[in-house]
């Protein structure tokens, strides 16, 4: 790794048992991501601060806020900014959805070859029926 990753003390939790996930994604990002024009290309500093640890930022405010959800849909996914980083390191259903079939198949190969089985993609929002056929894999 020719980066640093850095968490602040509130992610420490959410890293603990995600660091190796989170680095695989990093480096998809900064290879697949930048092939397949999902992100420009970045230092890995900056897509391991920006994007990784912002990400989960996110989901520490939803935790923080103590909302009730079923679901965590991310519109406009692009590289799966934020919600990879998130199914990582939660149980939660994590929906991304973006316009563009070019991303969603990058997103759905990376899902599919990681076993992300908490987070499906999609190129419109999921209908009532997507939802019911999608459940969480029950934990062992």
């Amino acid at each position: 790794m020719s980066f640093d990753p850095q968490i602040p003390s509130w992610g420490k939790s959410f890293v603990a048992k995600n660091l190796d996930n989170l680095t695989t994604y990093h480096n998809w990002l900064k290879n697949t991501g930048v092939k397949t024009g999902l992100i420009s290309p970045k230092n890995d500093q900056f897509i391991w601060d920006e994007f990784i640890v912002h990400s989960l930022y996110f989901y520490k405010i939803i935790l923080d806020l103590n909302i009730s959800y079923n679901n965590i849909y991310d519109l406009g996914t692009g590289g799966g900014i934020p919600g990879l980083p998130v199914g990582i390191v939660s149980n939660e259903n994590i929906n991304l959805i973006d316009i563009k079939q070019k991303r969603i198949y990058e997103l759905e190969r990376f899902i599919s070859s990681e076993k992300h089985n908490n987070t499906v993609s999609y190129t419109h929002l999921p209908s009532p029926r997507d939802l019911s056929t999608y459940r969480m894999p029950s934990s062992a």
